[in-house]
């Protein structure tokens, strides 16, 4: 029974540095992993400042071009009022009758704020009457 006390005694050690070193290999695993893990955020850190440090620097070119632009270009707005005359030679006897070109002068005149036009009574005095 001594015999069997120590082959058990020696399995109970035996499993026990087992489990231990399973234990440490695997809390071992795990360091390894994060500094891994750590490292690569690292690099992808440093890759991510080098591109926003040369975003920075375009963007810094960018403002500097356009100020530059901004400095060489005049932008310079007239406001003009427009005033449209109506000229009576404009109207062809071929597409409106002397009537109608009257009517025109006269509609022309008072929205130009005239109250009769130099030509409406002579046109008026030789234009037939239409019923």
């Amino acid at each position: 029974m001594l015999s069997a006390l120590k082959i058990g005694a020696a399995v109970a050690i035996l499993a026990g540095t087992y489990a231990a070193t399973y234990a440490f290999g695997r809390h071992d695993g795990q360091s390894i992993e994060i500094a891994a893990h750590a490292r690569e955020e690292q690099a992808a850190e440093s890759v991510r400042a080098e591109k926003q440090a040369e975003i920075n620097l375009l963007t810094a070119d960018a403002a500097a071009s356009e100020q530059k632009r901004q400095g060489a270009v005049k932008e310079i707005y007239h406001e003009k009022e427009r005033v449209i005359q109506a000229d009576p030679l404009v109207y062809s006897a071929r597409c409106v009758d002397a009537d109608g070109v009257r009517l025109l002068t006269r509609a022309t005149a008072i929205a130009n704020g005239q109250s009769s036009p130099a030509g409406d009574a002579a046109a008026s005095a030789g234009a037939p009457d239409r019923p």
